[in-house]
């Protein structure tokens, strides 16, 4: 087993440039045997049952977000995953995100999304998260953790994709699926390309782009989600431009950067103060 022991938001700098996955396990370099998906059922942690055939065949589409609270790899990618989901109507179109665990309970899945800022619906040991998994899995060339794969509303499968991930890197897949609601970053009001330095001591840098001068505005919230910090971009020139926020006043931790068009988060990146 691949043992993460830095600190998440170190770890969120330096590992981007790795393709090892927590628990490797190599099965060749056919990632996928099985075309059709099989079926699953599970109770996420907000208590809904969801069944997989059930929901394609109303004509979603849905990523299987295989992970566990403890894998270093899912932890980094989290922030990606989450900005991809948000970026395609946060599950309120005909795309849906799946998170599943086979050995978290549903106590540790609900804090690990609060601390790596995960908003799609996950399952954990509590909610069938082991049974799916390993049936997901069967016949495939399971890798390790994290695994990204999309079902079409056809049952079409594919498997472990867009690793290590990027926001759009399942956009091709969902086109490819026919779904409908696939939202480009770049279609919003305002987007960040990154953020830097990290750990941010005194400011932090954004890299920004505006396209519409609405209400976009970031939040800073600690693990909580309590919000210590808020900046409007209005004050902002529209195009592509390194916005400066100052942290003063803000404790040495661990944070969430969001921002928010007209109300609506659609980024949200990990942040880390250290004076």
């Amino acid at each position: 087993m691949k043992k993460i022991t830095l600190l998440f938001f170190i770890v969120f700098i330096t590992s981007l440039s790795y393709a090892q996955k927590c628990e490797f396990v190599n099965k060749g370099n056919n990632k996928s045997t099985q075309a059709v998906a099989p079926d699953i059922t599970i109770t996420t942690t907000d208590g809904v049952v969801r069944n997989l055939y059930t929901t394609v065949t109303s004509g979603k589409t849905i990523l299987v977000d295989l992970f566990y609270c403890a894998c270093g790899y899912c932890q980094t990618y989290a922030p990606i995953i989450d900005q991809s989901y948000v970026s395609h109507g946060s599950g309120g179109g005909s795309i849906q995100y799946w998170g599943i665990s086979d050995r978290d309970a549903n106590a540790a899945v609900n804090a690990y999304k609060t601390t790596y800022g995960v908003t799609n619906p996950c399952a954990g040991s509590d909610g069938g998260g082991a049974a799916a998994t390993t049936t997901f899995n069967t016949g495939q060339n399971f890798t390790g953790w994290p695994t990204y794969s999309i079902v079409c509303p056809s049952k079409n499968l594919y498997y472990d994709i867009n690793y290590p991930p990027s926001a759009t890197g399942f956009d091709t897949y969902y086109t490819n699926c026919g779904a409908s609601d696939v939202e480009e970053l770049s279609q919003q009001n305002a987007m960040i390309d990154g953020i830097f330095p990290m750990p941010a001591t005194t400011e932090l840098n954004m890299l920004l782009h505006i396209n519409v001068k609405s209400d976009n505005y970031i939040t800073i919230t600690d693990l909580s989600g309590r919000q210590v910090k808020k900046l409007s971009l209005e004050q902002f020139q529209n195009g592509s431009q390194i916005a400066t926020l100052s942290i003063d006043g803000i404790e040495n931790g661990y944070y969430v950067l969001a921002l928010f068009n007209n109300g609506i988060k659609t980024q949200s990146f990990p942040l880390v103060v250290s004076k």
